[in-house]
């Protein structure tokens, strides 16, 4: 019982950080699939463990279609890494064949005697015809849940770009040849046992030992599940903490050009440190475009010589006289008064490197904050 507490425990823990990467990755339905995997196996775990249903025959249903469930959304997990955007139509077929396994499954054992039906899927139930049909549609389903995990995990391996991905599909790949064990050996077990009516004394080592790896199977997605989580984990805290630090020197900048333009805030969630720096770049280089009209060539030629006057070379040197000619264009966007003879300032770096324009931005809004005036005391109101 403690066992099954701790990997109880563990499940609820996995299934909430991934929903917490599902969160801040809501396009990616992969995850999406995992962490709804990970949540009904928690679920299961738990009515097992300290069950909340007091009658036999609702546990059993509960229990039952909660696995169907989760193999389902195995699938779709492993069908969505595979196929992306085109594994609609599988999924559509995957969810036909389960709905099918189901409703074969509550059928028999609504035809089988009161009796059996407390005892179901066990060994004395899979005698009777209604006790056989139930067994064996659900452990069918299973057996060929775990045999395509297997499968994919074969296929993925050599495609992981990263050892954490190898090591999480390694984890997988063996949880799910447990599972395939377990379910192999109850498909026969039941089958033999309806065909011969054999009494079941004879499984009672196999019965012994299938728990053991039904245990490993669920260990086995358990850790797989949590090595990139865990890994990504690590590699994020140090991320984030520079990603803050990155948003606070764009503050004077960017709260500049939200006064300026008040319509210049994203309606786009930044759940993370990441995303908010990534939205403040791109509203930041969206304000620096909207002000060109203002850039005056002769802002810039006079922060020049003030540069080199003062010993300023290089990059330093650039971002200075950019920066002089941002604060000088904010102030006369709010006299409205456009430059005779523009300066063409650079924007962005011209391609699709965000963290490069991130880093470049963040060395223009330093220099800023020496020639703008003091910002506001509240920010502009934006969706976070």
């Amino acid at each position: 019982m403690v066992f099954f507490s701790a990997v109880t425990a563990l499940l609820w823990v996995a299934a909430a950080l991934l929903w917490a990467q599902v969160y801040r990755a809501p396009e990616n339905t992969a995850i999406r699939f995992f962490a709804a995997t990970l949540t009904l196996m928690a679920l299961n775990f738990a009515l097992n463990v300290a069950p909340v249903i007091r009658s036999p025959v609702g546990l059993l249903v509960a229990v039952n279609l909660i696995g169907l469930a989760t193999g389902y959304l195995k699938i779709g997990f492993f069908m969505t890494v595979v196929h992306g955007s085109q594994a609609g139509r599988r999924l559509r077929r995957e969810l036909a064949l389960v709905v099918v396994v189901a409703v074969i499954a509550m059928l028999a054992m609504t035809m089988a005697p009161t009796s059996l039906r407390a005892v179901l899927p066990g060994r004395e139930a899979a005698t009777h015809p209604a006790g056989f049909v139930f067994s064996i549609s659900i452990v069918a389903y299973l057996t060929y849940v775990s045999l395509r995990t297997v499968i994919w995990t074969r296929e993925l391996l050599p495609q992981a770009p990263r050892w954490v991905l190898r090591v999480s599909l390694i984890l997988i790949g063996l949880g799910a040849c447990a599972h395939l064990v377990t379910s192999a050996a109850s498909l026969f077990t039941t089958t033999f046992l309806f065909a011969t009516a054999s009494p079941a004394s004879v499984f009672d080592t196999l019965y012994a030992i299938m728990p053991i790896f039904t245990a490993l199977g669920f260990m086995g997605l358990l850790c797989g599940a949590l090595v990139p989580i865990v890994a990504g984990v690590l590699k994020e805290v140090p991320l984030a903490r520079q990603h803050r630090a990155m948003s606070r020197s764009l503050d004077p900048l960017w709260m500049a050009l939200n006064r300026a333009f008040p319509g210049l805030a994203l309606a786009t969630r930044a759940p993370n440190a990441t995303r908010k720096l990534y939205r403040r770049t791109v509203e930041i280089l969206d304000g620096l475009v909207l002000l060109r009209a203002y850039y005056d060539d002769a802002v810039a030629a006079r922060a020049a010589n003030e540069a080199a006057a003062a010993g300023i070379a290089g990059a330093v040197a650039e971002l200075r006289v950019d920066a002089a000619v941002v604060a000088e264009a904010l102030r006369e966007h709010e006299a409205g008064r456009p430059a005779q003879r523009r300066y063409r300032l650079q924007v962005d770096s011209g391609g699709d490197n965000w963290s490069a324009d991130a880093a470049r931005l963040v060395g223009l809004a330093e220099q800023f904050a020496t020639f703008s005036r003091p910002p506001r005391a509240t920010e502009p109101s934006t969706v976070s």
